[in-house]
């Protein structure tokens, strides 16, 4: 359904924030 399209849009959206934010070595492997 497009509201699952856009939920899973807006969480892959999420983890890029959390991988730009703490951008540590080690921290990459969740």
């Amino acid at each position: 359904s497009a509201a699952e399209k856009k939920k899973q849009a807006q969480e892959e959206a999420e983890e890029e924030l959390f991988v730009g934010l703490d951008d540590t070595p080690g921290n990459d492997n969740m």
